[in-house]
């Protein structure tokens, strides 16, 4: 089976087991993006070399001694308002198009502290366009944006039958903006001001299932 295909709890289990390297992950996932990303466009950035420089540093340090974290050596698609120090952060703007930030996004720097690969994207209408690529194993969006907003993206997924956890990010507490959240298809949510640490969390509660398109 192609990796791609796996849903996030498959391919970790595999890389645990050493039955697959986080390059041959990175590889499998950058050759499909190669194959589709002409036709999808869902990326801005793409930081092939990045990625497969940490995948390979990463196989190197896990020869003596396999005890992985919950995240390790799998990759991720970060929205393209996320600063991160390897690559260009646009916020889709033709004005930021040659943004180089001096320094990755605390959020980034957790994740990567997890055991993440991380590779950023770019918009709502961009993540439905990904969809085609490969299913994500997690979604984590934003409620408040311009044009289409975390509600239509959310109905979107699950139009499409696609039941893939969800973390909502909003900056309203209210108990009707929770339950409004919860009736639109996320499994949990998140209020502004967040902390990177949250977020780990919400994602290790979710105990993401096996997920099939």
């Amino acid at each position: 089976m192609s990796l791609h295909k796996l849903s996030l709890y498959e391919l970790h289990e595999k890389f645990t087991a050493g039955e697959v390297t986080a390059v041959e992950i990175v590889r499998a996932y950058g050759l499909r993006i190669g194959q589709v990303e002409p036709k999808v466009k869902a990326y801005i950035t793409q930081v092939n070399e990045a990625a497969a420089a940490q995948a390979g540093a990463l196989d190197a340090s896990l020869k003596g001694w396999r005890k992985t974290l919950p995240m390790m050596g799998m990759p991720l698609a970060i929205k393209d308002n996320l600063c991160v120090e390897y690559g260009h952060t646009t916020c889709s703007s033709k004005m930021l198009a040659n943004f180089k930030s001096p320094y990755s996004a605390t959020v980034i720097q957790k994740l990567e502290a997890a055991g993440a690969i991380v590779t950023p994207v770019s918009s709502v209408q961009a993540a439905l366009s990904a969809l085609d690529q490969a299913t994500p194993n997690l979604l984590i969006s934003d409620i408040g944006m311009p044009n289409q907003d975390g509600y239509m993206l959310i109905s979107q997924l699950r139009s499409r039958r696609i039941d893939i956890p969800a973390i909502a990010i909003t900056a309203y507490a209210r108990e009707e903006d929770r339950q409004k959240v919860m009736t639109a298809g996320f499994q949990t949510y998140l209020t502004k001001p967040i902390e990177p640490e949250a977020v780990i969390t919400a994602i290790t509660k979710l105990n993401i299932p096996v997920v099939r398109r």
